[in-house]
């Protein structure tokens, strides 16, 4: 379990603690006491999602790299690693085929922790072999994309400003757009698939 999940459970575990002693002491009658009951486990699902979707930690806690961001965030390992100018885009190895996906960004010297939902996908096009997209997060002008392998076979990718693309263990592959422009092409197989912002 990660140290981000560890922090939230026990504050989760500290409330419903505070909760149930509150109840058990001040509420004498059970209909009311029921009432209650239903008002606090509401209560307590709402701060345990919002405690999960914002990390406070940002405020807190400084990360110098963006792997010490990560670690803290999960437990797996790191599959690909893609710094930009003030993002890098990581993507966790798992067993599974959908490997999550998440980009951190740098604030000033440090590097904040991101939820997986905070990652934009954006601009889908295909080709004959790959579906593409770009990614992004809010506050920052980095892009990155990723081509989606859809028949599983080995793909020549390349791009007309000479991105390094990095391929992960799922098949997929990666890369930093540094000038993400209208008229941004991707090869994959000889196929192009043309972008625009």
């Amino acid at each position: 379990m990660s140290y981000y999940n560890l922090v939230r459970i026990s504050i989760f575990i500290v409330l419903a603690t505070i909760c149930i002693f509150i109840i058990n002491t001040k509420v004498r009658y059970n209909l009311r006491k029921t009432a209650i009951i239903a008002s606090l486990f509401c209560c307590a699902i709402l701060t345990f999602t919002v405690l999960e979707l914002v990390p406070f930690e940002n405020s807190i806690l400084t990360f110098e790299t963006p792997e010490e961001a990560f670690d803290y965030y999960k437990t797996e390992a790191i599959d690909v690693l893609i710094e930009g100018e003030d993002s890098c885009l990581i993507v966790a190895k798992n067993d599974s085929a959908a490997q999550q996906v998440l980009i951190f960004k740098k604030n000033k010297n440090n590097w904040d922790i991101k939820t997986g939902l905070s990652v934009n996908k954006t601009n889908f096009t295909k080709t004959d072999d790959a579906f593409l997209s770009i990614l992004s997060i809010d506050g920052s002008a980095d892009k990155y994309v990723e081509i989606d392998n859809i028949l599983s076979k080995e793909l020549t990718v390349s791009d007309n400003i000479n991105s390094e693309f990095h391929k992960a263990e799922n098949g997929k592959y990666y890369a930093y757009i540094q000038d993400f422009s209208n008229n941004y092409v991707i090869n994959v197989n000889g196929d192009s698939a043309v972008f625009g912002n």
